[in-house]
């Protein structure tokens, strides 16, 4: 039977001797989910970045489906909470006006997000897996720029309500 080394991944035909301490379990099945190959660190992080790059999109757009929910229910909060410090009783200073001002935030963040997981219906010149990556790779750099400008708007829009809160409390 040929057998595995776990150190040097080299197969090699040796006779087996199992200790007094030691039992024989069975012959390990290298194809089986449980079956310990003895792993290199380099095998693992070869394995992890395999899966990352599998998941990546998938990552990303749970995210944006997340920071969409977050951002578009972050506006009707923000005014039930200038309602509650009665924003209404203030006539026209800035702090009214600029009040709404982080809803737009909110609205537009949610826009980015809402944009960053919109399907793109895309032609190949060729079934490839070149064009696919390069396919990939676009795809997954139109979603991170869309929600790095929606992360980003969503921040905005919560340091300006943050603001108008305080200058209502204060006021």
């Amino acid at each position: 039977m040929e057998l595995l080394c776990p150190e040097t991944r080299r197969s090699f035909e040796s006779r087996i001797t199992i200790g007094s301490n030691e039992r024989f379990l069975r012959i390990a099945d290298p194809h089986a989910a449980d079956h310990v190959t003895g792993a290199t660190p380099a095998d693992t992080a070869d394995t992890e970045l395999a899966e990352w790059m599998r998941s990546s999109r998938q990552t990303a757009t749970e995210y944006c489906r997340t920071m969409l929910t977050t951002s578009s229910g972050a506006v009707p909060v923000h005014f039930a909470l200038l309602q509650y410090l009665n924003v209404s009783a203030l006539n026209g200073g800035w702090t009214a006006r600029w009040a709404a001002v982080p809803a737009l935030f909110f609205v537009l963040a949610a826009a980015a997000f809402a944009l960053a997981q919109r399907p793109r219906l895309v032609q190949l010149a060729d079934s490839s897996a070149a064009a696919f990556d390069v396919l990939r790779r676009s795809t997954l750099r139109r979603i991170d720029r869309l929600a790095r400008w929606g992360t980003t708007l969503f921040l905005m829009g919560t340091a300006g309500a943050l603001v108008a809160f305080v200058a209502l409390l204060g006021g």
